[in-house]
Protein backbone atom coordinates (compact mmCIF):
# COMPACT_ATOMS: atom_id res chain seq x y z
CA UNK A 1 0.00 0.00 0.00
CA UNK A 2 2.57 2.17 0.74
CA UNK A 3 4.90 1.38 -2.36
CA UNK A 4 1.89 2.07 -4.59
CA UNK A 5 1.25 5.33 -2.70
CA UNK A 6 4.28 6.36 -3.28
CA UNK A 7 4.47 5.71 -6.49
CA UNK A 8 1.00 7.63 -7.26
CA UNK A 9 2.76 10.51 -5.57
CA UNK A 10 5.25 10.73 -7.77
CA UNK A 11 3.82 10.35 -10.44
CA UNK A 12 1.81 13.04 -9.58
CA UNK A 13 5.03 15.18 -8.45
CA UNK A 14 6.50 14.26 -12.44
CA UNK A 15 2.89 15.46 -14.15
CA UNK A 16 2.86 18.81 -12.19
CA UNK A 17 6.71 19.45 -12.83
CA UNK A 18 5.51 18.46 -16.61
CA UNK A 19 2.46 20.65 -16.90
CA UNK A 20 4.57 23.50 -15.54
CA UNK A 21 7.61 23.06 -17.78
CA UNK A 22 5.14 23.18 -20.55
CA UNK A 23 3.45 26.75 -19.08
CA UNK A 24 6.41 28.15 -18.92
CA UNK A 25 7.52 27.29 -22.70
CA UNK A 26 4.44 28.35 -23.59
CA UNK A 27 5.55 31.33 -21.98
CA UNK A 28 8.77 31.42 -23.91
CA UNK A 29 7.40 30.99 -27.48
CA UNK A 30 7.22 34.29 -28.40
CA UNK A 31 10.75 34.87 -27.35
CA UNK A 32 12.30 32.02 -29.03
CA UNK A 33 10.02 31.93 -31.91
CA UNK A 34 11.35 36.17 -32.50
CA UNK A 35 15.32 35.17 -31.37
CA UNK A 36 14.82 32.88 -34.25
CA UNK A 37 13.30 35.06 -37.20
CA UNK A 38 15.96 37.32 -36.09
CA UNK A 39 18.90 34.76 -35.80
CA UNK A 40 18.85 34.63 -40.14
CA UNK A 41 16.80 37.80 -41.17
CA UNK A 42 19.26 39.00 -43.31
CA UNK A 43 18.44 36.06 -45.43
CA UNK A 44 14.38 36.80 -45.52
CA UNK A 45 14.54 40.57 -44.56
CA UNK A 46 10.80 42.40 -44.87
CA UNK A 47 11.43 44.86 -47.66
CA UNK A 48 8.73 47.06 -48.09
CA UNK A 49 8.18 49.19 -51.34
CA UNK A 50 6.05 51.83 -50.36
CA UNK A 51 7.96 54.71 -51.40
CA UNK A 52 9.67 52.85 -54.20
CA UNK A 53 7.90 55.78 -56.23
CA UNK A 54 9.37 58.39 -54.88
CA UNK A 55 12.49 57.55 -53.91
CA UNK A 56 13.45 54.91 -56.19
CA UNK A 57 14.38 52.94 -53.56
CA UNK A 58 13.37 49.73 -51.69
CA UNK A 59 14.25 49.57 -47.88
CA UNK A 60 16.16 46.42 -48.26
CA UNK A 61 18.91 46.55 -45.18
CA UNK A 62 22.69 46.67 -46.96
CA UNK A 63 23.60 44.48 -43.34
CA UNK A 64 22.73 44.37 -39.79
CA UNK A 65 24.01 47.15 -38.56
CA UNK A 66 21.43 49.27 -40.25
CA UNK A 67 18.84 46.79 -38.50
CA UNK A 68 16.91 48.08 -35.42
CA UNK A 69 14.03 46.35 -33.30
CA UNK A 70 12.22 46.85 -29.90
CA UNK A 71 9.35 44.42 -28.66
CA UNK A 72 6.44 46.55 -27.88
CA UNK A 73 3.05 45.51 -26.63
CA UNK A 74 0.91 47.30 -28.71
CA UNK A 75 -2.41 45.19 -29.33
CA UNK A 76 -4.23 44.37 -25.62
CA UNK A 77 -2.49 41.06 -24.84
CA UNK A 78 0.24 39.74 -23.32
CA UNK A 79 2.15 38.93 -26.59
CA UNK A 80 4.55 41.26 -27.39
CA UNK A 81 5.17 42.63 -31.08
CA UNK A 82 8.16 42.70 -32.90
CA UNK A 83 8.61 46.52 -34.19
CA UNK A 84 12.01 46.32 -36.65
CA UNK A 85 13.42 48.83 -38.96
CA UNK A 86 15.97 48.39 -41.60
CA UNK A 87 17.70 51.55 -41.92
CA UNK A 88 16.46 55.73 -41.24
CA UNK A 89 16.29 57.16 -44.53
CA UNK A 90 13.23 57.82 -45.94
CA UNK A 91 12.19 54.59 -47.64
CA UNK A 92 12.52 53.09 -43.92
CA UNK A 93 9.33 52.29 -43.13
CA UNK A 94 8.64 50.58 -39.62
CA UNK A 95 7.97 46.38 -39.87
CA UNK A 96 5.62 45.15 -37.00
CA UNK A 97 5.45 41.63 -36.65
CA UNK A 98 2.97 39.68 -34.24
CA UNK A 99 3.13 35.85 -33.22
CA UNK A 100 0.78 33.32 -33.31
CA UNK A 101 0.15 30.32 -33.74
CA UNK A 102 3.82 29.27 -33.96
CA UNK A 103 4.57 31.42 -36.57
CA UNK A 104 5.90 35.45 -36.28
CA UNK A 105 3.90 37.10 -40.07
CA UNK A 106 4.13 41.16 -40.41
CA UNK A 107 1.03 42.71 -39.21
CA UNK A 108 2.03 46.41 -40.82
CA UNK A 109 4.76 49.15 -41.93
CA UNK A 110 3.89 52.42 -41.30
CA UNK A 111 5.96 56.08 -41.20
CA UNK A 112 9.15 56.50 -42.47
CA UNK A 113 12.88 57.57 -41.58
CA UNK A 114 12.69 54.48 -39.27
CA UNK A 115 10.59 55.60 -36.91
CA UNK A 116 6.74 55.96 -35.90
CA UNK A 117 4.82 57.09 -32.97
CA UNK A 118 2.22 54.39 -31.24
CA UNK A 119 -0.27 53.88 -28.39
CA UNK A 120 0.95 50.97 -25.83
CA UNK A 121 -2.03 48.17 -25.60
CA UNK A 122 -4.36 50.30 -27.59
CA UNK A 123 -3.23 49.20 -31.08
CA UNK A 124 -2.68 53.04 -32.38
CA UNK A 125 -0.32 53.51 -34.41
CA UNK A 126 0.35 56.95 -36.40
CA UNK A 127 1.44 56.24 -39.56
CA UNK A 128 4.14 59.16 -39.61
CA UNK A 129 7.82 59.87 -38.09
CA UNK A 130 5.82 62.70 -36.49
CA UNK A 131 3.32 63.98 -33.79
CA UNK A 132 1.16 66.16 -36.12
CA UNK A 133 -0.33 69.38 -35.83
CA UNK A 134 -3.41 68.22 -37.92
CA UNK A 135 -6.28 66.44 -37.59
CA UNK A 136 -5.14 62.95 -39.37
CA UNK A 137 -6.04 59.37 -39.30
CA UNK A 138 -4.31 57.16 -36.59
CA UNK A 139 -4.21 53.40 -37.74
CA UNK A 140 -5.66 50.84 -35.73
CA UNK A 141 -3.08 47.64 -35.96
CA UNK A 142 -4.51 44.18 -36.96
CA UNK A 143 -7.62 45.61 -38.90
CA UNK A 144 -8.26 48.05 -41.49
CA UNK A 145 -9.96 50.94 -39.34
CA UNK A 146 -8.38 54.18 -38.57
CA UNK A 147 -9.77 57.00 -35.64
CA UNK A 148 -8.96 60.55 -35.68
CA UNK A 149 -6.10 62.22 -34.34
CA UNK A 150 -6.95 65.49 -32.28
CA UNK A 151 -3.55 67.83 -32.14
CA UNK A 152 -3.63 69.72 -28.47
CA UNK A 153 -5.10 66.05 -27.18
CA UNK A 154 -3.33 63.20 -28.46
CA UNK A 155 0.05 63.78 -28.18
CA UNK A 156 0.31 62.51 -24.71
CA UNK A 157 -1.25 59.15 -25.83
CA UNK A 158 1.72 57.89 -27.91
CA UNK A 159 5.05 56.92 -27.70
CA UNK A 160 8.09 57.59 -29.73
CA UNK A 161 9.24 54.45 -30.96
CA UNK A 162 13.16 52.97 -29.88
CA UNK A 163 13.81 56.14 -27.30
CA UNK A 164 15.10 53.66 -24.87
CA UNK A 165 15.07 50.38 -25.12
CA UNK A 166 16.40 49.60 -29.14
CA UNK A 167 19.01 47.33 -30.31
CA UNK A 168 20.90 46.81 -32.71
CA UNK A 169 20.67 43.32 -34.97
CA UNK A 170 24.57 43.37 -35.42
CA UNK A 171 25.38 44.24 -32.13
CA UNK A 172 23.28 41.67 -30.26
CA UNK A 173 25.14 38.16 -29.47
CA UNK A 174 22.30 36.49 -27.23
CA UNK A 175 19.03 37.03 -29.20
CA UNK A 176 16.77 35.42 -26.54
CA UNK A 177 18.68 37.18 -23.42
CA UNK A 178 17.92 40.51 -24.99
CA UNK A 179 14.19 39.68 -26.19
CA UNK A 180 13.65 38.68 -22.79
CA UNK A 181 14.79 41.62 -21.28
CA UNK A 182 13.05 44.06 -23.96
CA UNK A 183 10.01 41.99 -22.96
CA UNK A 184 10.22 42.90 -19.43
CA UNK A 185 10.81 46.61 -19.71
CA UNK A 186 8.51 47.08 -22.64
CA UNK A 187 5.69 49.81 -21.64
CA UNK A 188 1.69 48.84 -20.85
CA UNK A 189 0.48 51.75 -20.96
CA UNK A 190 1.02 55.86 -21.12
CA UNK A 191 0.90 58.47 -17.73
CA UNK A 192 -1.37 61.37 -18.13
CA UNK A 193 2.00 63.63 -18.80
CA UNK A 194 2.89 60.94 -21.74
CA UNK A 195 5.98 58.79 -20.42
CA UNK A 196 5.64 55.01 -20.23
CA UNK A 197 4.23 52.53 -17.84
CA UNK A 198 6.26 49.53 -17.43
CA UNK A 199 4.08 48.32 -14.48
CA UNK A 200 0.70 48.65 -13.94
CA UNK A 201 0.26 46.33 -11.01
CA UNK A 202 -0.70 49.32 -8.72
CA UNK A 203 -3.71 50.04 -10.84
CA UNK A 204 -5.29 46.81 -10.38
CA UNK A 205 -7.43 45.90 -7.38
CA UNK A 206 -5.81 44.11 -4.26
CA UNK A 207 -5.35 44.39 -1.43
CA UNK A 208 -2.22 46.72 -0.24
CA UNK A 209 0.76 45.17 1.10
CA UNK A 210 2.52 48.04 2.58
CA UNK A 211 2.46 48.80 6.32
CA UNK A 212 1.43 51.83 8.31
CA UNK A 213 -1.65 53.98 8.76
CA UNK A 214 -1.72 55.52 5.22
CA UNK A 215 0.07 51.94 3.32
CA UNK A 216 -3.26 51.57 1.33
CA UNK A 217 -3.24 55.29 -0.46
CA UNK A 218 0.54 54.82 -1.28
CA UNK A 219 -0.09 52.74 -4.81
CA UNK A 220 -0.52 54.56 -7.60
CA UNK A 221 1.54 57.33 -9.81
CA UNK A 222 2.96 60.24 -7.63
CA UNK A 223 4.16 63.09 -9.67
CA UNK A 224 6.03 65.99 -8.72
CA UNK A 225 4.62 69.07 -7.70
CA UNK A 226 7.76 71.37 -6.88
CA UNK A 227 9.74 72.82 -9.99
CA UNK A 228 13.22 72.86 -10.47
CA UNK A 229 14.15 69.96 -9.11
CA UNK A 230 16.76 66.98 -9.79
CA UNK A 231 14.71 64.79 -7.82
CA UNK A 232 12.33 62.19 -10.07
CA UNK A 233 9.43 63.68 -11.91
CA UNK A 234 7.15 60.65 -10.76
CA UNK A 235 7.27 57.80 -8.78
CA UNK A 236 5.23 54.44 -9.56
CA UNK A 237 4.11 52.34 -6.18
CA UNK A 238 3.14 48.98 -6.46
CA UNK A 239 0.14 48.06 -4.13
CA UNK A 240 2.95 44.66 -3.51
CA UNK A 241 5.53 47.87 -1.52
CA UNK A 242 8.14 48.11 -4.69
CA UNK A 243 8.57 51.56 -6.57
CA UNK A 244 10.06 52.90 -9.77
CA UNK A 245 11.30 56.45 -9.93
CA UNK A 246 11.14 58.17 -13.20
CA UNK A 247 13.09 61.04 -14.75
CA UNK A 248 10.89 63.07 -16.70
CA UNK A 249 12.60 61.35 -20.19
CA UNK A 250 11.04 57.60 -18.76
CA UNK A 251 14.65 56.72 -17.36
CA UNK A 252 14.34 54.88 -14.07
CA UNK A 253 16.54 56.32 -11.86
CA UNK A 254 15.79 54.11 -8.85
CA UNK A 255 13.69 50.76 -8.17
CA UNK A 256 13.44 48.86 -4.82
CA UNK A 257 10.53 48.47 -1.90
CA UNK A 258 8.74 50.66 0.60
CA UNK A 259 9.96 50.43 4.77
CA UNK A 260 7.17 51.87 6.55
CA UNK A 261 9.61 53.68 9.11
CA UNK A 262 7.16 55.40 12.08
CA UNK A 263 5.81 59.07 12.82
CA UNK A 264 6.65 62.08 11.25
CA UNK A 265 8.46 64.99 13.43
CA UNK A 266 7.33 67.42 11.19
CA UNK A 267 3.83 66.79 9.23
CA UNK A 268 0.53 66.60 11.08
CA UNK A 269 -0.61 62.97 10.85
CA UNK A 270 2.08 62.29 8.98
CA UNK A 271 4.91 59.25 8.83
CA UNK A 272 7.76 58.83 7.48
CA UNK A 273 8.43 55.81 4.73
CA UNK A 274 11.69 54.49 3.65
CA UNK A 275 12.59 54.11 0.08
CA UNK A 276 15.40 51.51 -0.82
CA UNK A 277 16.60 50.61 -3.63
CA UNK A 278 16.83 47.05 -4.81
CA UNK A 279 20.11 46.05 -2.65
CA UNK A 280 18.64 47.57 0.36
CA UNK A 281 20.91 50.65 0.89
CA UNK A 282 19.09 54.02 1.58
CA UNK A 283 17.46 55.84 -1.60
CA UNK A 284 15.47 58.31 0.19
CA UNK A 285 13.04 58.59 2.96
CA UNK A 286 9.33 60.34 2.19
CA UNK A 287 7.42 61.88 4.81
CA UNK A 288 3.41 61.01 3.91
CA UNK A 289 0.18 63.01 4.71
CA UNK A 290 -3.46 63.68 4.29
CA UNK A 291 -3.63 67.31 3.09
CA UNK A 292 -7.13 69.19 2.44
CA UNK A 293 -8.36 69.36 -1.51
CA UNK A 294 -5.18 67.36 -2.41
CA UNK A 295 -5.80 63.70 -1.11
CA UNK A 296 -2.31 62.87 0.20
CA UNK A 297 1.10 64.13 -0.08
CA UNK A 298 4.75 63.24 -0.29
CA UNK A 299 7.14 65.33 1.24
CA UNK A 300 11.36 64.96 0.77
CA UNK A 301 12.65 68.10 2.53
CA UNK A 302 10.28 70.17 0.67
CA UNK A 303 9.48 68.92 -2.82
CA UNK A 304 6.08 67.70 -3.08
CA UNK A 305 4.06 64.90 -4.81
CA UNK A 306 0.98 64.50 -5.27
CA UNK A 307 -0.91 61.80 -7.03
CA UNK A 308 -3.63 64.21 -8.71
CA UNK A 309 -2.53 66.41 -11.42
CA UNK A 310 -5.88 67.66 -11.87
CA UNK A 311 -6.29 69.82 -8.88
CA UNK A 312 -3.10 71.16 -9.31
CA UNK A 313 -3.28 75.22 -9.46
CA UNK A 314 -2.55 77.23 -12.62
CA UNK A 315 -0.29 79.39 -13.41
CA UNK A 316 -0.80 80.22 -17.00
CA UNK A 317 -3.42 79.24 -19.82
CA UNK A 318 -4.04 80.19 -23.60
CA UNK A 319 -7.51 79.39 -24.31
CA UNK A 320 -7.34 77.06 -27.70
CA UNK A 321 -11.25 77.03 -28.07
CA UNK A 322 -12.34 74.75 -24.89
CA UNK A 323 -8.75 73.52 -24.84
CA UNK A 324 -6.42 75.30 -22.18
CA UNK A 325 -2.66 74.62 -21.97
CA UNK A 326 -2.10 74.98 -18.14
CA UNK A 327 1.27 75.11 -16.70
CA UNK A 328 1.15 73.66 -13.39
CA UNK A 329 4.03 74.12 -11.01
CA UNK A 330 5.96 71.89 -12.06
CA UNK A 331 7.87 71.74 -14.67
CA UNK A 332 5.74 69.95 -17.50
CA UNK A 333 2.44 72.00 -19.31
CA UNK A 334 -0.67 69.86 -18.40
CA UNK A 335 -3.57 70.06 -21.06
CA UNK A 336 -6.98 70.80 -19.17
CA UNK A 337 -10.47 70.66 -21.07
CA UNK A 338 -11.88 74.07 -19.80
CA UNK A 339 -15.31 75.46 -19.61
CA UNK A 340 -16.88 78.51 -18.41
CA UNK A 341 -18.80 77.99 -15.18
CA UNK A 342 -20.83 79.98 -13.01
CA UNK A 343 -20.93 79.61 -8.96
CA UNK A 344 -21.96 81.96 -5.90
CA UNK A 345 -19.06 83.65 -6.28
CA UNK A 346 -19.62 84.70 -9.78
CA UNK A 347 -18.01 83.24 -13.32
CA UNK A 348 -14.93 80.84 -13.03
CA UNK A 349 -13.27 78.30 -14.86
CA UNK A 350 -13.82 74.87 -14.62
CA UNK A 351 -10.74 72.20 -15.12
CA UNK A 352 -11.84 69.10 -16.72
CA UNK A 353 -8.30 67.02 -16.34
CA UNK A 354 -7.59 65.88 -20.22
CA UNK A 355 -4.26 64.55 -19.83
Amino acid sequence: MKKRNLKSLFSIFISAVFVMGLGANRQDEEIKAYAEFLSDYMDHPAVSTLYKDDFGETDEPVDKSCVYFELIYLDDDDTCELALANGDCPWHPIHVFSYSDGKVEQGGEYSMYGQMYYSPKKSYVLPMYYLPAMETDIDIYGTDKTITFKPGVDENAFLRLFDNNVALLSEVKDLEAELTRMKEVAPIGITPIGAPITDDSYLKEGKSKIEGEYGEELPGIWYRFTEESDLPTWIEVDSNGTFTAHAFDGYVEATGYINYYGDSPILKNGYIYNFKNSDGTEYMDFEMAPVKDYGYMLDYCGIIYYKNPEKWDVIGASPDEDIWYVACKNDHTVKARCQLRSDASGNTYFKEYVR
